[in-house]
C-alpha cells in the first residue's frame, strides 16, 4: 500500500533537500571547514525552527510567508540596503527606476541608523504636508520604523492611490516631533529642473544675471535623466552661457549609470569611477570622447543629503579638476547593489557587492559602526554651512516653483528658486575674473 506524506512532512523534506543542495555546493568550494560548519549549523537551526513552528504555532503557517520572512531577515542582517524582493516588489522597483510609482514622494536613507528623508519630491504629498529632507521618520500608520530595512520602509509607504498614511516624524537635527496625514498618489519623477518656469510651463535653465550662467538641478537619477540633462545642457550652451551651476543638493541618487553618462559629457578621458569588491577586484568606468561641454566652467552644489549616484557625479568631476564643489560634505552612501534573480522562485535579492571608489582613490561609503572614520563622502572645495531654517527655505522655494506649472496672463510674479548663500557663492565663483 502506497503511503503519502502530510503537508508538514512534505515541507520538512523540502528543507532537508535544500540543506542537501547547499551542502553539495559548499563541498565544491575551496576547503573552508570552519565556514562550512557554521553554514551547516545555521540551516539545521532553520529546519528545526520550521518544524517546531509548524507543529505548535496557534494558526496554520503559509509556506511562502514563513520562508520569505526568513530570507528578509537574512538580507537585513547584512546591511540596510540589501534586501529580498518578491514579484510585486520587483515590479514596484522597475516602475520607480522608470520614473513613476505610487507613494508619498520621499527617498529615505539611514543617518545614525535612523530612517531619514534624504529628498522629498517638490510638491509631492510629503513635501506639501511639511515633510522635508533631514526629517527622521518615527512611525508609519502606527508601525515603529526603528530597525526596519529599506525595503520594509518602502513597502509601508507604498499602496493604493488616495490611501492615507499617518506619519510621525521629527524635524531635522532633533527638532519638533510632528504627526501628519499624507495621502498616497502617483509620483511621476521629473528629474531635470531649472531656476523657474516660463509662461508655457517649460523650465528655464538660464539665470537672469549680468553674465549669462546656466542652472540645472538634478533631483535624482532614473532612466530618463541622462537624455533630459543633455537637452537642458544643449539649451544652456546654445544660449552662450559663460558657466553652469549643477545643483545636486537633496539628491538621493538612483541609477548610477546615469551619473556616469552625465559625467562623461564634461570629461573626455580617464576613469570616472571604479567599483571595488571585498576581494579588491575592481571595475573601471572610463570616459569616452562624447564630451558635450568639456570647457564650460562648472560649479556643483552638494549637501549632506546628496547621496549615492549624486556623490559619484560630483566626486568624479572634482577629482578630474573639472568642477568646483560648493556646499557641505555629502551623505556617504557609496555602496553598489546588484539585483540577482533567484532560480528557485519568482523573486530576487538586492545584494551589496562593492563600493564606489573615486578616481583619486577615495571610497565614498561611510561604513556603519566606524565612527572615527572621516574619509568618506565628497568634501567641497568651498565649505558653506546652512542653518536648518535656510535648508527648509530652499526646499520650500522649490515647492513654490513646482506649484506654478503654467502661468496665466493675470500672474505678475514668476516664482523662482531662492538664491541662498551656497547658490550665491556659486555665482561668484563663475563670475569672478
Amino acid at each position: 500500500m502506497q503511503q503519502t506524506l502530510d503537508p508538514m512532512h512534505k515541507h520538512t523534506w523540502a528543507w532537508i533537500v535544500m540543506f542537501g543542495l547547499i551542502a553539495v555546493m559548499l563541498m565544491r568550494l575551496p576547503p573552508m571547514a570552519a565556514e562550512q560548519d557554521s553554514v551547516f549549523g545555521a540551516f539545521r537551526a532553520l529546519v528545526e525552527v520550521d518544524a517546531i513552528a509548524r507543529q505548535q504555532f496557534v494558526e496554520p503557517i503559509k509556506d511562502d510567508r514563513f520562508v520569505e520572512g526568513a530570507l528578509r531577515g537574512m538580507m537585513f542582517r547584512l546591511d540596510p540596503y540589501s534586501s529580498f524582493l518578491n514579484r510585486d516588489e520587483l515590479a514596484q522597483m522597475r516602475h520607480h527606476n522608470e520614473g513613476a510609482y505610487m507613494g508619498i514622494g520621499v527617498e529615505l536613507g539611514f543617518v545614525h541608523d535612523k530612517p531619514t528623508v534624504i529628498a522629498a519630491a517638490p510638491n509631492g504629498p510629503a513635501a506639501r504636508a511639511g515633510i522635508l529632507a533631514g526629517d527622521s521618520i518615527l512611525s508609519i500608520n502606527g508601525t515603529r520604523v526603528h530597525n526596519q530595512s529599506m525595503l520594509d520602509l518602502q513597502s509601508l509607504l507604498r499602496g493604493e492611490d488616495g490611501q492615507p498614511l499617518t506619519i510621525v516624524f521629527r524635524q531635522r537635527d532633533g527638532g519638533e516631533k510632528r504627526t501628519t496625514l499624507v495621502a498616497r498618489e502617483s509620483i511621476n519623477i521629473e528629474t531635470i529642473r531649472g531656476s523657474h518656469r516660463n509662461r508655457d510651463g517649460q523650465w528655464v535653465f538660464l539665470l537672469e544675471t549680468q553674465t549669462p550662467i546656466g542652472y540645472i538641478r538634478i533631483s535624482n537619477f532614473v532612466q530618463t535623466t541622462g537624455p533630459d540633462f543633455v537637452a537642458a545642457l544643449q539649451s544652456v550652451v546654445s544660449a552662450g552661457a559663460r558657466g553652469l551651476i549643477l545643483d545636486l543638493r537633496f539628491n538621493p541618487g538612483g541609477l548610477f549609470t546615469q551619473a556616469i553618462y552625465i559625467a562623461d559629457l564634461f570629461i573626455s578621458e580617464g576613469v570616472i569611477v571604479s567599483t571595488v569588491t571585498r576581494r579588491l577586484a575592481t571595475r573601471d568606468y572610463r570616459a569616452t570622447k562624447k564630451t558635450l561641454a568639456g570647457k564650460l566652467p562648472l560649479v556643483i552644489l552638494i549637501n549632506e543629503a546628496s547621496a549615492s549616484a549624486a556623490e559619484v557625479l560630483a566626486g568624479a568631476l572634482q577629482d578630474h579638476d573639472r568642477a568646483t564643489i560648493v556646499g557641505t560634505r555629502s551623505f556617504g552612501k557609496g555602496s553598489v547593489q546588484h539585483l540577482i534573480h533567484l532560480q528557485s522562485m519568482d523573486a530576487a535579492i538586492k545584494l551589496t557587492t562593492a563600493y564606489y571608489r573615486l578616481p583619486k582613490g577615495r571610497i565614498v561609503h561611510r561604513y556603519r559602526g566606524k565612527k572615527n572614520n572621516s574619509n568618506w563622502g565628497v568634501l567641497p572645495d568651498l565649505i558653506i554651512e546652512l542653518s536648518d531654517e535656510q535648508s527648509r527655505a530652499i526646499q520650500q522655494s522649490w515647492i513654490e516653483v513646482e506649484k506654478k506649472s503654467k502661468l496665466s496672463s493675470h500672474d505678475d510674479h514668476v516664482p523662482a528658486v531662492i538664491r541662498d548663500i551656497q547658490f550665491t557663492r556659486a555665482i561668484q565663483v563663475l563670475t569672478q575674473p
